[in-house]
């Protein structure tokens, strides 16, 4: 059992110190013999989508389980997975799971006010079905001072090996695709804990990837109000997201530098 306290740019054969300049990094087809990259072991965070089904599974579950989501879905390629596609959290703290499912209920309900983008309503209106992009990390994960949607693994080729997948083949599966993000990220992966996650170890590569890691506690939600992960990466202006943790749910607004409670600087300023 191995436990762990420690968005799409595809590099191959980089190791997690390399130093690389800015002109390798526009490399960005899937090398031949590539993998579905799911959930690592060092990754800082497990990404889920949250819609529906999903919220009503979580509201009747005391342990839910929560489908990883790659940040190119609908991209498949056949060299079989990486990773492990499931993570279950035991004994999901009430106040954690009833924030998540009241923020879920409050921006369903936002979306569902909000007239389709050509502003006509009808009676059978087609639009998308509702979901969210949730994140899960650590509750320790320092918002101020790293970065949302880089997973900041500097273990991600042996992770990758851990599955029986060449070294030479390994490739970063980003959610945001920003050569200085990519740099930052690497640079500062040492010093950002991944994921507090319990997991088998795998020696093997998978046709298909059901493997499930294991939380218990220590977890917070980041859940993002819209789907572009380099803009939330990179703090853009006036980009909400919202904290939920075990204590309470917030929402944060980006200033373009950092992200604020607009509640608490309005409190400041009476």
């Amino acid at each position: 059992m191995r436990t762990s306290t420690r968005p799409t740019l595809r590099i191959a054969n980089a190791g997690p110190r390399v130093a690389v300049s800015l002109t390798a990094l526009v490399l960005i087809a899937v090398p031949a013999g590539a993998y579905n990259a799911n959930f690592f072991p060092g990754d800082a965070f497990f990404h889920f989508r949250l819609d529906a089904p999903t919220a009503a599974r979580l509201g009747e579950a005391p342990s839910p389980v929560f489908q990883y989501e790659r940040p190119d879905p609908n991209t498949i390629v056949f060299c079989g997975y990486a990773g492990y596609a499931q993570l279950r959290h035991d004994r999901i703290p009430l106040r954690l799971r009833n924030g998540l499912l009241e923020v879920f209920a409050r921006l369903r309900a936002a979306h569902e006010r909000k007239p389709p983008d050509d502003g006509t309503v009808s009676d059978d209106d087609e639009r998308e079905p509702f979901a969210l992009h949730v994140f899960a990390y650590n509750e320790q994960f320092d918002l101020t001072r790293f970065r949302v949607a880089l997973k900041y693994n500097e273990s991600w080729v042996e992770d990758a090996a851990a599955f029986g997948h060449d070294r030479s083949r390994a490739y970063y599966a980003q959610f945001a695709r920003d050569n200085a993000l990519t740099l930052e990220e690497w640079r500062d992966a040492a010093i950002v804990a991944p994921l507090a996650v319990e997991s088998k170890p795998k020696n093997r590569p998978s046709s298909e990837s059901p493997d499930i890691v294991r939380a218990s506690r220590g977890i917070k939600f980041i859940v993002l109000e819209s789907g572009d992960f380099g803009a939330y990466a990179r703090r853009a202006a006036g980009l909400a997201l919202w904290e939920v943790t075990s204590r309470a749910a917030r929402r944060l607004v980006s200033d373009g530098r950092r992200w604020i409670d607009p509640t608490a600087a309005e409190s400041q300023d009476r």
